[in-house]
Parts: structure tokens; C-alpha cells; sequence
């Protein structure tokens, strides 16, 4: 076990780890302290207690937001590939009855116009 201390809002605070794990909480507690100095510095908060309190609502904030894209990210590449390529020849069937469907409509529409123009 080892131990690092940072500073958040100019406070020292120590804090227990793996050894190893240094580098990760030094680099955690200096994003905090960089959030709690964006939020002291927009002057949201009136206290100590209540800088913390919003900085902590910003960063799980953070982490729902993230958790929510990825969470939308697994749901699209949930997708079976099998149906997905299913789904995508419907479609091209569609089209082209569709485009067919037009052009019979189209050849009905030129003759309607011949015999209107002949009478």
C-alpha cells in the first residue's frame, strides 16, 4: 500500500493506494481540483461546503453522461449483423417496387395524355 497527497482548493489532502497507482490518483486529484476552481471561479457557490457539493454534482454529471453514450454506443452495436443485412435487402426490395410502381404510373400517365390529346 502507498500514499499520495494532493491538493484540492489549496487543501492537502493524503490519500491511501496501490502501490503503482500514484501517477493515476495524483492526475485524479488534479482534475478535481481543476473542476473546483472553474466552479469557485464562475462564483456558484457561496461556501467551501457548497463548492464541493456542486463540484461533486458536475463530475457525476460527467459520469452519467458518459455512461449514457455508451450505454446508446451497446444498444447499436447490439444489432445482429444477419438481420441488419435482412433489413437492408427489404429495403432495396422496396425501392425497387417502388421505382417500378412509378414508372407504371408514368407510362399510365403518357397514355391518359395521348388519348386526352386526340380528342
Amino acid at each position: 500500500m502507498s500514499s499520495i497527497t494532493i491538493s484540492i482548493n489549496g487543501r492537502p489532502f493524503t490519500i491511501a493506494c496501490e502501490a503503482g497507482q500514484e501517477q493515476r490518483v495524483a492526475d485524479l486529484g488534479a482534475y478535481i481540483d481543476k473542476r473546483v476552481q472553474d466552479i469557485a471561479r464562475a462564483g456558484a457557490a457561496s461556501n467551501e461546503s457548497q463548492l464541493m457539493v456542486l463540484t461533486s454534482l458536475v463530475l457525476a454529471d460527467e459520469v452519467f453522461e458518459i455512461q449514457d453514450q455508451l450505454n446508446r454506443t451497446q444498444s447499436k452495436e447490439c444489432v445482429n449483423p444477419q438481420e441488419l443485412e435482412a433489413l437492408r435487402t427489404r429495403q432495396m426490395e422496396r425501392e425497387a417496387t417502388i421505382a417500378y410502381s412509378i414508372a407504371e404510373l408514368a407510362e399510365d400517365i403518357e397514355g391518359l395524355a395521348k388519348r386526352l390529346q386526340g380528342v
